[in-house]
């Protein structure tokens, strides 16, 4: 789910892009420094523990892109855009879901 900022979600959605352009995927060791990046940057209330891996495809399939913006690292992107409304925005966070795999650290 994106964040909630008073009652409504957020359109975007942080991630990172774990795989590169000539096909192959970061390492594991790469992919969770990458996270732990992201923790220490961050204002969220906990530690990492796990990552949810999702092709492209079908953050296509749910009507969403992704927008690569580089900031704070390299590999940093935007799911966008989620709707605002809770039902809708659920939704499709469930349908992102049901076609990720979770990894645990």
């Amino acid at each position: 789910m994106p964040p909630k900022i008073q009652n409504d979600y957020m359109s975007d959605l942080s991630v990172c892009v774990i795989s590169l352009n000539n096909g192959s995927i970061l390492a594991e060791s790469d992919i969770w420094n990458i996270g732990g990046i992201i923790e220490v940057n961050s204002n969220r209330v906990g530690k990492l523990e796990a990552r949810a891996d999702i092709d492209i495809k079908f953050v296509n399939q749910a009507g969403l892109i992704v927008e690569v913006n580089g900031i704070p690292i390299k590999e940093h992107a935007n799911i966008k855009p989620f709707p605002k409304n809770a039902i809708a925005c659920q939704r499709i966070a469930t349908d992102l879901a049901l076609n990720s795999q979770l990894q645990i650290k």
